[in-house]
């Protein structure tokens, strides 16, 4: 086993000129007028001058003595009528005797194109017959190798789809090395495993599934550590058959040449089954060609990403006003917006996909455009270039473009397209010429036009404006006049950039610039500005087009994208919480049931009954907590009931002085009797956060101060909102003292993600959060603030009557007992025990059902005596609306309770409409699902 080939270094970036380079013996290509179109660094090396200076003369001038063409020499012969095909002779050349071989080029009509020549110095070889047939033997060879190589750079080229190129590259290769069998494969993206794209068993038999894995050992892994060729001739007998799967072609040698990418090895070209051993020619010639595969596969990448890139720019393209064309290395349009289509009198999908200068650019602008597209793709660096040319449209009619012209670079930083923004010029370049014979039709265009005009001396001052250049600026047009571009510029080194460049190229093409009005306020333009003579005087005019509003709008874009992104985020922060909720919500019910069980099976007098009351405390609080998590996933009430204003201000004092400053005061002065009907967890969730902002707003200290009283407007309109306040409500108010808001941006402070914060230190959905809870409760937030005075914000809640833990007295135990059989649901093992045994002691017959199925299984059996259902909404399989709708099925007139860790709101209100009995909370204590049980058994 021998490795063999190329540096490791030596990747695909080097292209099919260097594997030209690598042929050992001078390559020279001539064209039909004997002019030298290339050759190689083996011919250069013999001429003793470098490539390029040979490039252009005549072959004769430099190859033979006499310095014109030989009778002898077969392009002579060929250009003189003989038929053209290959050839060879023995000519005198370069002091010495070469064997000649020619292969002529023949366009589609059998006219002649260019001829290959290779050199055999056989200088030493004459006297020799056999060394001579070597030679020829040789010459042949390596002209094999050199048409194949050149064959598969065409398949490269002409081939879009890789692996339809890397069959045409296989196959040059095995007929080159003469090899049967065979496969290109690529490495998987976890670089373990060769991921076969075809194998080519050379007629042999064959019972292995190609699309099986292929790990990375043996030889294989030798030509991916190494980076270079290698192969084994006499493999069947080699360690490396024991990672032979059974069924296996037979392999008698095999050859792996890696293909390179960003210095790594990312595939292979595998031959197998040469009838004569591989030699380290056939490692090299092997190695190229998985060169130029490495081109397919960067080729085949490059269009996946200006595909992907063209898709995402496209919308971006289409909202623009002037035209967006991108080119890719190719010349071909890879993407047009809808104003290059109106530009161009056609469609976007008419202009894609076609050679931008046959299809578009007039015969007589064709070499001057693609002489600038040609500098740009050269280009080393991220130019800019501004250019004007005349288009071709769909109607066969010339428009004038003035162009901006970008480089595209891929991740390499490697030019593989333009990126051209144009706008059409024409009609100001008809006016421009036309300006000496008809000034007064000039002067009237200039004074009508919509766009801003500037006419410039050659000191660059002002002397004429049009009245859309004095609206524009704000200026009295009598004021305009003397004035300078700095005058107008609110980026000067720029501003005088671009005035060199209008005098030194006479056109200039400024898509953007930061330009001062009058009265100080920036706006943003697109200028292009051009000179022209008027009598024997030279000046210069600039359109100006106010370009702020489409600006404004790329940057409004940016935000949606990334406001959308961060409500994405949030929403899975949101449903994560909810899930969790939701679990922590089963768990807490079973630890409440069995506090309960305990404390009814303990007497009264028992030591423990303290430790069962603070178990049921602590789920309450716990309670709480859960459904501050679901508030947060849903931003729905979860828990409305009628709650006195006091339980919410009873502990928020010290839930906001935990996250504020220590130098924060915070006080609370407020009734505590009025009642609301809300949801009393978010409703201090909006207190909260507007607290949080009051903090901010007091980075040296201060105080909040929390207030409260009933007020009653009658029926107003809300200046906030919108809508109608109506009836009496309770107001709480957050007072600061901080640096209060400017009344420019204080109607914009509620908006989702709008922050004055630095970056990373808000995400500025505090009091977008807050205003939604509120609005969610049918109540209204106003803010007054003045800079420098602090901030109040109000939050009106409509009031309600007495809150529920006053209105109604708990059941004794004895009402809450009965004998009917419930059947319960739900997914929880833990809470179904439980359920059942405490039902049964309060004499209830309880059937548990794990699931939907099993819940119309029993009622199937037991529907005579099941007098209620105490249902779960979230199960696996069959969830509560389905389980519902079943059980209705079997049995229409049986009682139905619903039970969830989320809200009534959703699922839940549908089947109470539908006809449920009532809704239970989780996580219930077993005294409110008796509760309910009761009120619905006896309904």
């Amino acid at each position: 086993m021998r490795s063999m080939g190329m540096s490791a270094n030596q990747d695909a970036g080097r292209g099919p000129h260097n594997l030209f380079d690598t042929i050992g013996v001078p390559v020279v290509i001539v064209r039909n007028d004997f002019s030298i179109e290339k050759i190689n660094d083996a011919a250069a090396k013999a001429l003793g001058m470098a490539p390029e200076q040979a490039e252009g003369k005549k072959c004769h001038e430099l190859f033979h003595e006499e310095g014109v063409p030989l009778p002898e020499c077969p392009m002579m012969k060929m250009l003189g009528g003989a038929p053209a095909g290959k050839s060879e002779a023995v000519l005198d050349m370069l002091g010495g005797k070469y064997l000649v071989t020619c292969s002529p080029e023949l366009d589609e009509q059998g006219n002649l194109l260019r001829i290959i020549h290779t050199l055999v110095d056989i200088t030493r070889q004459t006297e020799s017959e056999t060394q001579a047939r070597t030679a020829l033997r040789e010459s042949r060879r390596r002209e094999l190798e050199v048409s194949s190589l050149l064959q598969g750079a065409r398949a490269v080229l002409d081939t879009t789809s890789f692996e339809q190129a890397a069959r045409a590259l296989f196959d040059c290769c095995r007929s080159v090395t003469g090899a049967q069998s065979g496969y290109v494969a690529l490495l998987s993206a976890d670089g373990h495993e060769n991921e076969v794209l075809f194998l080519e068993s050379g007629g042999l038999p064959c019972a292995v599934d190609p699309s099986l894995p292929m790990p990375i050992r043996g030889l294989r892994a030798v030509a991916y550590e190494t980076r270079r060729p290698a192969y084994d001739n006499d493999f069947a007998n080699s360690k490396w058959m024991a990672f032979m799967p059974d069924g296996h072609v037979q392999l008698r040698n095999v050859l792996f040449a890696p293909i390179m990418h960003g210095g790594e090895a990312v595939g292979l070209i595998g031959l197998a089954n040469k009838p004569a051993n591989f030699t380290d020619d056939d490692a090299r010639i092997a190695g190229a060609f998985a060169e130029l595969a490495a081109i397919s596969l960067l080729n085949s990448k490059t269009r996946d990403r200006l595909e992907h890139e063209r898709v995402r720019a496209q919308q971006y393209f289409n909202l623009a006003g002037v035209a967006f064309v991108v080119l890719d290395a190719n010349e071909t349009v890879v993407m047009a917006n809808a104003a290059a289509g109106k530009l161009l009198e056609c469609s976007e999908q008419d202009i894609a996909g076609k050679n931008w200068f046959d299809n578009f650019i007039p015969g007589h602008e064709r070499e001057r455009t693609r002489a600038v597209y040609r500098d740009l793709m050269l280009s080393d660096s991220s130019l800019v270039q501004d250019f004007e040319n005349a288009v071709l449209t769909k109607t066969n009619r010339e428009r004038i473009v003035a162009w901006r012209n970008s480089v595209l670079k891929d991740d390499h930083g490697a030019v593989v397209g333009v990126l051209a923004s144009g706008e059409d010029v024409t009609d100001l370049r008809r006016a421009m010429r036309s300006v000496d014979e008809a000034a007064q039709k000039y002067k009237t265009l200039f004074e009508a036009s919509q766009e801003a005009l500037l006419i410039f001396d050659e000191d660059f001052k002002v002397v004429e404006a049009n009245p859309a250049a004095a609206a524009l600026y704000g200026y009295e047009r009598a004021e305009l006049i003397g004035m300078r571009p700095a005058d107008f510029s609110g980026e000067k080194e720029n501003t005088d950039a671009a005035l060199e460049r209008l005098r030194k190229d006479k056109s200039v093409m400024v898509p953007r610039r930061k330009q001062k009005r009058k009265d100080g306020s920036l706006i943003v333009t697109s200028i292009y500005s051009h000179s022209f003579d008027f009598g024997n005087q030279s000046y210069y005019l600039s359109q100006i087009r106010d370009v702020t509003e489409h600006v404004l709008a790329e940057e409004q874009g940016k935000r949606l994208e990334q406001q959308l992104f961060q409500l994405q985020k949030l929403d899975t922060v949101g449903r994560l919480a909810g899930g969790i909720a939701h679990d922590f919500n089963n768990m807490l019910t079973v630890i409440m049931a069995s506090a309960a069980l305990m404390k009814l099976k303990m007497g009264k007098e028992s030591p423990f009954q303290e430790q069962a009351a603070s178990i049921i405390e602590a789920v309450e609080r716990s309670k709480d907590l859960t459904m501050k998590l679901l508030s947060f996933a849903r931003r729905e009430k979860i828990n409305v009931r009628d709650v006195c204003l006091g339980e919410i201000l009873g502990n928020l004092k010290g839930m906001i002085e935990r996250g504020i400053a220590k130098n924060i005061r915070v006080v609370v002065d407020a009734p505590r009797e009025h009642v609301i009907n809300a949801d009393a967890a978010q409703i201090q969730q909006a207190l909260m956060n507007i607290c949080a902002n009051a903090a901010d707003a007091m980075p040296d200290g201060g105080t909040i101060a929390i207030a409260a009283g009933a007020v009653d407007y009658g029926t107003v309109l809300c200046a906030t909102c919108g809508k109608v306040f109506n009836g009496p409500y309770c107001m709480i108010s957050v007072s600061d003292t901080g640096c209060g808001i400017d009344k420019d941006i204080i109607d914009r402070v509620c908006e989702p993600f709008f922050t004055t914060k630095a970056a990373g230190k808000s995400a500025g959905l505090g009091l977008s959060v807050a205003h939604g809870i509120v609005s969610n409760h049918r109540g209204h937030l106003h803010i007054y603030s003045e800079p420098g005075q602090g901030t109040c914000v109000k939050v009106y809640l409509p009031l309600a009557g007495t809150p529920d833990n006053k209105r109604k007295s708990e059941p004794a135990n004895a009402e809450l007992k009965g004998t009917e059989t419930i059947l319960i649901v739900d997914d929880e093992p833990a809470l179904l025990a439980l359920a059942a045994r405490f039902l049964g002691e309060y004499g209830y017959r309880a059937l548990p059902a794990a699931s939907g199925a099993e819940a119309v299984e029993i009622m199937h059996r037991e529907k005579k005596t099941v007098a209620l259902v105490v249902l779960d909404m979230i199960m696996p399989g069959m969830d509560g609306r389905q389980t519902f709708e079943a059980l209705k099925t079997v049995h229409p007139g049986v009682k139905i309770l619903i039970s969830s860790g989320y809200s009534i709101d959703g699922d839940a209100r549908a089947l109470l409409e539908k006809g449920a009995a009532g809704f239970v909370q989780k996580p219930y204590n077993f005294a409110d699902l008796l509760k309910a049980m009761r009120e619905a058994l006896d309904a």
